[in-house]
């Protein structure tokens, strides 16, 4: 993808990889005056870099205003705890289940980023930040909604 956009007239990589995990092989280039996507091979790698990235762009394009107050969430509480790299963000995929209290426990749906199931049987991506190792059991998180 990145020799394809690079031998087009007039293209400029502005940006190739970015630090979020899935969905690190992104490529924002520009073409002319139009902008480029390059997104990763991965469905779920793909699906998670177009609801981080292209969704807010494209409503951003659009007129919508600032991309984070578009996003629809809901708090929840981390059914366990879940590790993560430190110096990349990652979106975890959970599922939304209602425990009688009053948020509903964010319960993370596993496996590798190749899967579509990972996706198809989340309700939500928990962003677990790059400067953090990860969230602990019980612990109030924000889920964007899908």
């Amino acid at each position: 993808t990145l020799g394809a956009i690079e031998g087009l007239e007039e293209a400029t990589v502005l940006a190739h990889g970015v630090m979020i995990k899935p969905g690190k092989p992104n490529i924002l280039a520009r073409v002319g005056n139009k902008p480029v996507w390059g997104l990763p091979g991965q469905v779920t790698s793909a699906q998670v870099s177009v609801i981080v990235f292209g969704l807010p762009f494209l409503k951003g394009l659009g007129g919508e205003g600032e991309a984070r107050r578009l996003r629809r969430t809901t708090a929840a509480r981390m059914e366990r705890n879940v590790s993560s790299p430190q110096g990349k963000a990652e979106y975890v995929r959970v599922r939304l289940e209602r425990s009688g209290t009053d948020v509903p426990m964010a319960i993370p749906v596993t496996g590798k980023s190749g899967l579509l199931r990972t996706m198809v049987q989340a309700d939500g991506l928990v962003r677990i930040s790059a400067r953090s190792e990860g969230v602990n059991t019980g612990e109030l998180v924000e889920v964007w909604l899908l």
